[in-house]
């Protein structure tokens, strides 16, 4: 059904009872799947349920608003510029130029709204809203108040507005009360606070971060559940913490507070930072990415719709967005335009993605290319100074671009042999080489792509990385031997007659053969399993190593002196990282199909 054009408010009801703006569908979505509270009032039954079967499955591409109002029995429209419907039952579908509303109401009234409207007032906190808002009628803005602060309000004008952030454990709340809040009342307040400081219970929160110092009414209740959506009409079982501060302004009172679970957690070796759902099943990652804001460690993921997700240090999802297809493999970080802030570089098999840390194209990124490409690409720093190279490997081609995304015309490389490894690039004797494996040789070439070394003789080699200790470069063939080639092109081999690994650090070599990893003259015997993914990490002070037996599903992880770091072998599903910052080692990490847990430890 056509509707005539208006503004979104034409489309909310002046009978409202709550209105949601939706700014990050994805977060709002793992919110509800992930927060205990919050899928706690995730009840089949309730109306929250329907919506939220709506949102999942149909594509919106831009913010989304709900309103909820009763007209005989419960309705909702939910609101959007642009909707993909693809699965609607026993609901309405309406449109006009501007939008798109899916109702379960059979007819919509279109109305212009004034200053007073609902909808109107809820744009005073809009601008800090990361995640969802929801502003609330002055009925149910005055059971809120009464049960939030344990106070007596009688109802008046006013309109409660929320800004909703949430993490696994914690739903933030942070907002104001429009008109002024004439009730406040001395509420015990530094009895309530002295209180949660003797408290020796371990909450999900930083009292000093999460509340504020200056106030005017605060409450807080170990026993009391709240409902914050209690227009649903479902009382939430879990009777988390709660606590709630108040600020009184000119013509406005400020709103502060969260609900907070209890960490009862027993392991003493690891502690999680989140585990997250996922409605869909996880094509990549979890892949570590640094936040050049504050230096924490965040993840990527990719889900089998080809959606990518940032997931910052809290477990909150930043971003997401769909792509052209699978992420290959590995995504880079760069300080492409040489000021601090770090994008995220990485390539499907047809388009070279840059994104800022909001997840938006920069540049004239993507760049869309004719030929697949076929390894992960490559990303060099010659001189460390920020003057990047982006190499793409595309069969037997290789193609060379700078970060802007423009062809390096000084670079030609084409052979007929494919490429088999993503190109590397060493500096040895303050020689440039960029080496890779083709199916019948190895190749090292100059920042040109020309022909600087060429091997003695041609080998078979696997399709294991390449390495360099010392001033030779060092690899194995497809018969396991250990390979070494040195600047003037010459070859030694070191048979072995059984499945072997390599990795190097600081000059020293990792061999992993046998169910054996040896540095040196170090040695440790694992139990019998199915070994890969011999790996290094570094934090500045140490060497630690990883490897990851797929036959029992356990990542063990040794710190150089092959001393097994306590809580190790740990289950996991096909894929971890790490990434260590002095004394704390962070840890992401499969625990199914669609759950992703990141978890710390302090060694």
């Amino acid at each position: 059904m056509n509707l005539p054009v208006a503004g979104i408010e034409s489309y909310i009801p002046e009978n409202s009872k709550v209105i949601l703006k939706i700014n990050n569908l994805s977060k709002f979505s793992n919110n509800f799947l992930n927060n205990k509270y919050l899928n706690n009032l995730n009840n089949s039954k309730t109306i929250i349920a329907k919506i939220l079967s709506v949102l999942e499955n149909n594509i919106f591409e831009d913010k989304v608003v709900i309103c909820i109002y009763y007209d005989d029995q419960i309705m909702f429209n939910i609101i959007s510029e642009n909707i993909s419907v693809d699965n609607i039952t026993d609901l309405y579908v309406y449109k006009d130029r501007n939008f798109t509303i899916i109702s379960n109401n059979d007819k919509i009234e279109v109305k212009e709204k004034n200053e007073n409207h609902l909808y109107k007032k809820f744009t005073k906190i809009d601008q800090n809203n990361t995640n969802f808002s929801i502003s609330f009628d002055s009925k149910l803005s005055t059971e809120l108040i009464n049960e939030i602060f344990n106070i007596s309000v009688t109802e008046k004008d006013e309109n409660l507005h929320l800004n909703i952030n949430a993490t696994n454990n914690v739903v933030y709340f942070n907002g104001v009360i429009d008109n002024n809040f004439e009730s406040i009342i001395n509420n015990s307040n530094e009895l309530v606070l002295e209180e949660l400081e003797e408290n020796t219970t371990n909450f999900y929160f930083n009292k000093d971060q999460d509340l504020t110092e200056d106030f005017d009414l605060i409450n807080t209740n170990l026993k009391d559940s709240i409902n914050i959506l209690k227009f649903i009409k479902v009382k939430p079982l879990i009777k988390n913490f709660k606590i709630f501060q108040l600020k009184k302004g000119i013509n406005v009172s400020f709103i502060n507070g969260l609900i907070s679970g209890v960490n009862n957690s027993e392991n003493k070796n690891f502690k999680n930072n989140y585990e997250l759902k996922f409605k869909n099943k996880i094509l990549v990652g979890p892949i570590i990415v640094k936040n050049h804001f504050n230096d924490d460690n965040e993840i990527i993921v990719q889900d089998n719709n080809n959606v990518i997700y940032l997931i910052n240090n809290k477990g909150q999802i930043e971003w997401s967005m769909k792509i052209d297809g699978k992420i290959l493999k590995e995504i880079h970080q760069i300080d492409s335009y040489k000021n601090g802030e770090l994008h995220y570089l990485f390539s499907t098999k047809k388009k070279l993605y840059l994104l800022n840390r909001e997840g938006i194209n920069i540049d004239n990124f993507p760049k869309e290319f004719d030929n697949e490409i076929t390894k992960p690409i490559s990303v060099f720093d010659y001189d460390n100074n920020k003057n990047y190279r982006i190499l793409l490997t595309q069969k037997n081609k290789l193609l060379m671009l700078n970060s802007k995304g423009v062809k390096i015309n000084g670079f030609n490389y084409d052979f007929k042999t494919e490429i088999i490894t993503s190109p590397k690039h060493f500096r040895i004797l303050n020689k440039d080489i960029i080496v890779f494996k083709t199916e019948k040789e190895l190749r090292i070439l100059d920042r040109k792509g020309n022909i600087r070394i060429l091997p003695e003789k041609k080998i078979e080699y696997s399709q294991s990385p390449i390495f360099k200790k010392d001033e030779v470069i060092l690899t194995t063939s497809n018969k396991n031997e250990i390979v070494e080639i040195n600047l003037q092109g010459k070859i030694k081999i070191k048979q072995n007659n059984s499945d072997i690994k390599l990795n190097t650090f600081d000059n020293s070599v990792v061999i992993f053969k046998n169910n054996i990893v040896s540095i040196k003259e170090k040695k440790i015997e694992l139990k019998f399993g199915n070994y890969n993914k011999l790996q290094i990490h570094k934090n500045g002070y140490t060497n630690f190593l990883s490897i990851y037996d797929s036959q029992k599903n356990e990542v063990y992880l040794f710190n150089d002196k092959l001393d097994i770091i306590d809580g190790f072998p740990k289950k996991c599903l096909e894929h971890s990282r790490f990434g260590i910052k002095k004394n704390i080692i962070e840890f992401a990490y499969k625990a199914d199909e669609k759950t992703i847990i990141f978890t710390k430890k302090t060694i």
